[in-house]
Parts: structure tokens; sequence; C-alpha cells
């Protein structure tokens, strides 16, 4: 693998903290106002690997080929190993081929398990004006849509929908066993990956919840003010043509992942596809996700798409995403498996002349 010349991760982010300062002239007394900025050191010639599997010697070896790992705290992770990949292939930190890593945490659904009890208020319904709680015996932030006195669930995963905006979810976030702290102190992550953002999509089930979700990521952004955040989607925050662009998350964020912007992942086959609703609304999203990265508080963006290397198409796929990808957005990319469990990037992997 290609490696480039970097600088020192703790010098850029002192120069970038100064930049931001010093053009952030008034006061800040809304954190609104505060800057984060893209990461720093990181473009389109950067490299990711996402992986939510356990770790052994070897695939922290190869994890150390990137400029930027995420990686799953329900793993085997711990600390020790974390310093490890952070520290790059020289084994010291501050040096040229040192790696951020950030850890997943979902914000718009609790993992499968037992529900929790909480202060019992829940769950909890919304009726276009105010929240009807049904004291059911469950925590008020879990999501009860259709009005059936149950906790909402999701069927693909079978976790459990909650209310982003919910202070006792976010303090929940924030102090469980696994949770915001956990990932920033006791593993000494970098930061954290927020999974799940389009639960408060304006086109599904809760549009209510734009504006909770915009402030769980602002509270994020406060209580962590050194850790990089990065969000998976959430692009209706990004659209100025959108009722959601007035809870903007980007002054919030230091980047952004769109998954699945080029294929689909076909679970009956097992094969990535096209993604229907690539030229229809991804493309014209990407629009306005590339304007709002390049403003003076903007974010670096990352995509993630799914193929299996052995469908008959997949040469004609990857070279198709990557020049979407890589030459028309300019974005940091990878194809992996759907599960996250491989722990490759395909395209670190597969050499790919993206002007063929």
């Amino acid at each position: 693998m290609k490696m480039r010349i970097r600088q020192g991760r703790l010098l850029q982010v002192i120069m970038a903290t100064a930049v931001l300062t010093f053009i952030s002239c008034e006061p800040c007394s809304d954190s609104r106002a505060k800057l984060r900025g893209p990461i720093p050191g990181m473009d389109a010639n950067s490299d990711y690997m996402i992986y939510y599997g356990d770790w052994d010697d070897a695939l922290v070896r190869y994890a150390e080929n990137f400029d930027l790992v995420i990686l799953h705290p329900h793993s085997n992770i711990d600390k020790k190993t974390i310093d490890d990949i952070q520290d790059g292939k020289d084994n010291h930190l501050g040096t040229r081929d040192d790696i951020y890593v950030i850890a997943y945490i979902s914000v718009g659904e609790e993992h499968p398990g037992p529900l929790l009890e909480g202060n019992g208020r829940g769950p909890v319904t919304w009726d276009g004006e105010k929240f009807i709680y049904k004291n059911k015996g469950a925590a008020s932030y879990y999501l009860d849509a259709d009005d059936d006195d149950e906790v909402d669930v999701n069927g693909t995963w079978k976790s459990y929908y909650v209310n982003a905006g919910d202070t006792t979810w976010q303090s929940y976030l924030k102090s469980r066993s696994d949770g915001l702290d956990y990932i920033a102190n006791d593993l000494g992550a970098h930061g954290f990956f927020l999974d799940t953002v389009d639960s408060a999509s304006p086109w599904h089930t809760y549009p209510w919840m734009l504006e909770g979700m915009s402030n769980l990521i602002e509270q994020m952004h406060n209580w962590y003010p050194d850790q990089l955040i990065m969000a998976n989607r959430g692009l209706f925050y990004f659209m100025d043509d959108q009722e959601a662009y007035q809870y903007n998350i980007r002054p919030f964020i230091n980047a952004v992942m769109f998954e699945s912007y080029y294929s689909t992942w076909n679970w009956e086959e097992e094969r990535g596809d096209l993604n229907p609703w690539f030229e229809e609304s991804h493309k014209p999203a990407a629009i306005h996700v590339n304007r709002e990265s390049a403003m003076l508080d903007g974010f670096t963006v990352v995509c993630l798409d799914y193929f299996d290397p052995q469908q008959a198409d997949y040469v004609e796929m990857v070279n198709r995403q990557q020049k979407e990808v890589a030459l028309n957005n300019g974005w940091l990319n990878c194809i992996t498996d759907v599960l996250l469990k491989s722990g490759i990037n395909q395209l670190a992997d597969y050499k790919l002349n993206v002007n063929e």
C-alpha cells in the first residue's frame, strides 16, 4: 500500500484549533457558532478501514496501513490495542504515521436486549403537538409511533428506536458501560462514529425528531470538544432547501459518512447492486454535502459501499463506484462486507486504476 508523508497529529490539531479560534472573531456564547472543521491531515488520498469484529495481532498490523480506523466497542477491543493502532508502524505517538481511531455508538436506536425500565414513563408517542408518555414501565426515551403501547423495533437489526432529544437518553449514552465516556476515557479513542442519525429523517417515521437529534450531537460537541465526531448520514441536515437545514449539525462534527452511496446490499442474492436511489437522490444529495463540507466549519466526507468480490460484475461495479466517489467527489472511500466483519478495505487491497 502506498503510504503518504503526513505531519504529526498533535501539531495538526493544535494548528487547526489556532486557525479556527483566530477566524471566529466574535464571542461564541452560542455553541452553534463554534467551529470544528474537517479531520486534520485527511484528504481524498487518505485511506480508512471500518471493522466491527474482534482484533488480533494480524488485524492490528493491517490497520496500521490506514489513516483512519472505525471500530466497535462491543468487540474484544481494549485501550492497549487501540494504542497499538494509533501509534502506527513506528510504535511512537506524535509522528508522521499516527492513525486516528474512532469508535461506533448508536444514537437513534438502542441495541437488542432487555428493555430498560429507567423512569418507567415510556414508551412515548408524539401526537403532532406534544409527547404522550404511556407509563408502561419502560424508559421515557423508547418510541411508540404506532401508538400500540409497544416499543418500536427495527425489523432488520431488532434494535429499539429511541428519542434522541430525550435528556435521559443523552445522559445514558454518556455514562453507560459502553458509552461515550467509556470510548473517550477508558478506550482512549480519538472520537465517535455516530450511527442511526437517520432515525430523525424528515421522510420517515420520526420527522419531529430533527431538532432533538441535532441537540444530541450539539451536546456531544460540548461534552467532548477534543474528540472527533463523525455522523453516519443525516444528509437532510445539509440540504438548504429543506426545513431540517435550520438544525444543521455541521458546526458540531468533523466528518460525515455517506453509507451506501453507490450500492445497496441485496440480502436475497448476497451481492451489491446499484442503489436505486443513486441517480435520483444520492447524486443530488452529494451536491449539498460537498457544499457544506467546503465551508469554513466544514467536514471530511467518507464513503462506504458494499460488494461481494465473488459477484460476477465485481470489477465493473467497483470501477464505477470508485470513479463516482474518488474522481467526481474526492471523498475517502471504502468497500467492504455488509456485516463489517472481514476487516478488509477492498479498495486498498485491490489496486484500481480509476483512469481506465
